[in-house]
């Protein structure tokens, strides 16, 4: 049912948090794994304290990808 779907999509979320995690671990400043990260903690986890911090990250970028500032712009995060 709709609750199996659900606790799926949090365990493909939580994968991709690890995921995005070993990015960052790697490069810090990786625009796609900090835009990406903050998407999820606040999308899926709800976790806006911690999508914020990333947003912050995101900020402090020199030039971060244009597609990226959009994406952020269109689903709230960024303004």
């Amino acid at each position: 049912g709709l609750g199996d779907v659900y606790k799926r999509q949090q365990q493909l979320a939580q994968l991709s948090l690890i995921s995005l995690n070993a990015s960052l671990e790697i490069n810090p400043e990786d625009p796609y794994a900090i835009a990406y990260k903050a998407l999820v903690e606040e999308k899926v986890f709800g976790r806006s304290e911690v999508a914020e911090k990333n947003i912050e990250k995101f900020k402090a970028l020199f030039n971060p990808p244009f597609e990226l500032v959009e994406l952020l712009k269109l689903e709230g995060l960024l303004n």
